[in-house]
C-alpha cells in the first residue's frame, strides 16, 4: 500500500514541531539539560538562597526553550523547499516495514524499529528509533476511508512484527525493487 503526494511547506513545519515534541526518545535528549539544572539549582538551595535557585531554574528553562526552538527552526528551514518547488514524496508500507521516497533519497524503517504511530487531525506520524520520524498528510489520500485503511494496515504490520509473527509470504511484493529518485510508474499521475 502506498501514497504519493506533493510536499508543502506547511507539512514540513507541522512535522518538525510535532515530531520534536512527541518523539518517544525525546526524554533521552532532555536528561542532560535537566541534569545541569539540578546541579545549578542545588548550590543556591544548599546556601539557603531560594530566590537565587528560582532565578537559576527560570534561566535554564528559558534557555532550553530557546535552544529547542532555534534547533527546530534551523533544521526545518534547511530542508524547506521554495514555494515553487515541485517536491513529491511516496510513502509505502508492507509486511517488512515502512519506506519513504523523497528527492534526497530513500529511507526505510523495519516494523521492529517503529516505536509508535500517531494520528493528528491533519497527519499521521511514524516514529522510529534513532530519533527518526515521518509525516504522512491525510490530504494525500483520496478519502478519509483510505487514510484510515493505511493507518490500520500500518498498525497491523507493526503489531505483528512486535509480537514476533512472521510477515505473510507474497512473492514479488516486498521488499520492492528500488525506484530512482523522483521516478514514477509509466502513466502514473502524482496526487496532490
Amino acid at each position: 500500500m502506498e501514497v504519493t503526494y506533493r510536499v508543502q511547506r506547511a507539512d514540513l513545519w507541522r512535522g518538525a514541531v510535532y515530531s520534536n515534541m512527541h518523539h518517544p526518545q525525546l526524554l533521552v535528549y532532555l536528561l542532560y539539560p535537566l541534569f545541569l539544572i539540578l546541579i545549578n539549582v542545588t548550590l543556591p538551595l544548599m546556601q539557603g538562597d531560594f530566590t537565587g535557585a528560582l532565578w537559576v531554574l527560570l534561566r535554564f528553562l528559558v534557555l532550553m526553550f530557546l535552544t529547542a526552538f532555534v534547533v527546530i527552526a534551523f533544521t526545518t528551514y534547511k530542508r524547506m523547499p521554495s514555494e515553487n518547488t515541485e517536491r513529491f514524496c511516496t510513502e509505502r508500507i508492507g509486511p517488512y516495514g515502512f519506506e519513504c521516497f523523497v528527492p534526497e533519497g530513500h529511507r526505510y524503517a523495519a516494523w521492529q524499529d517503529v516505536l509508535k504511530i500517531t494520528e493528528t487531525p491533519q497527519d499521521f506520524f511514524v516514529f522510529a528509533k534513532k530519533g527518526k520520524s515521518y509525516i504522512i498528510p491525510k490530504r494525500a489520500f483520496g478519502s478519509p476511508e483510505q487514510a484510515q485503511a493505511f493507518l490500520q494496515a500500518a498498525e497491523t504490520y507493526r503489531s505483528d512484527a512486535k509480537s514476533g509473527l512472521p510477515p505473510p509470504v507474497q512473492e514479488g511484493v516486498w521488499p520492492p525493487a528500488p525506484r530512482a529518485r523522483n521516478s514514477q510508474e509509466p502513466g502514473e499521475t502524482p496526487k496532490h
